[in-house]
């Protein structure tokens, strides 16, 4: 893809993918940091939340929050936006312009390239390219460009990423890589027994707990082996207790028709 394109990939079932294993009660640190007129760096796990608006950090990141307006100026966070159809937040990610009105979506910019995921509700994306569109659950946006120039924080140089940000969880971007490149071509199986053979038990719970997610949902809903994801979801659920509170899960062990 050249430096100006950009691309909207079709719905990949975000709603049930790798990031609802990140969102489990278990995976918190405790209380969200209140955001200030500073920028802000958060850890992998951080998080920050405020006037109905709370952003997870999935890797190292940094951020500017002024008002009504979040900056995403390296790294990659969850947002969840509560409804405010009278206040829309609009995120910035280096090119591109984010309007929303609530809804929960991952944002990950580095450098000049970027991309949005969403995981529910809708927003209108502009990425600077072109006209503005909207984006619904399961779509993804991709941008490559110069950085946005927005307010004076939002423009700050981006950082280099920072070393402990996978530490102890090498191999992991790559594997996913792989298995999304399989699933765009349609290669299911195959995309299984990639997950299956890549897990290093030298990994974190939280990666092999996405790991697993992926395996599940590749099985139910992409492969369509309803009888096999029921018997991966029961290992799942042995191996990680607190997904027994993830209720993303629990929707889709209902739409399968898994035993409870």
């Amino acid at each position: 893809m050249s430096e100006n394109a950009h691309s909207v990939d079709p719905p990949q079932n975000a709603q049930e993918g790798p990031l609802a294993a990140l969102r489990t009660d278990s995976d918190r640190r405790g209380p969200c940091r209140a955001p200030t007129d500073e920028p802000l760096d958060l850890a992998v796990g951080e998080c920050v939340e405020g006037d109905g608006v709370r952003i997870d950090a999935l890797a190292g990141s940094a951020l500017a929050w002024t008002g009504d307006e979040v900056a995403v100026i390296d790294g990659e966070v969850l947002f969840e936006v509560a409804p405010r159809p009278d206040r829309p937040l609009r995120v910035i990610a280096g090119a591109a312009s984010i309007e929303v009105v609530g809804t929960r979506f991952v944002v990950h910019h580095q450098g000049r390239r970027g991309w949005i995921s969403m995981l529910e509700g809708r927003v209108i994306a502009d990425d600077g390219r072109g006209p503005s569109r909207a984006l619904e659950a399961g779509e993804r946006l991709g941008w490559a460009g110069p950085t946005a120039t927005t307010s004076a924080r939002a423009t700050t140089p981006a950082r280099a990423p920072r070393s402990g940000d996978t530490d102890g969880d090498e191999g992991l971007t790559e594997l996913l890589a792989e298995v999304a490149e399989l699933r765009r071509r349609g290669a299911y199986e195959a995309a299984v027994e990639r997950l299956r053979a890549g897990e290093r038990p030298t990994w974190s719970r939280r990666a092999r707990a996405l790991v697993s997610y992926e395996i599940g949902v590749l099985l139910g809903r992409q492969a369509g082996d309803h009888e096999a994801a029921c018997a991966h979801w029961a290992e799942h659920r042995r191996r990680f207790a607190d997904a027994e509170r993830d209720a993303l899960l629990l929707r889709t062990l209902e739409r399968l028709g898994c035993p409870p």
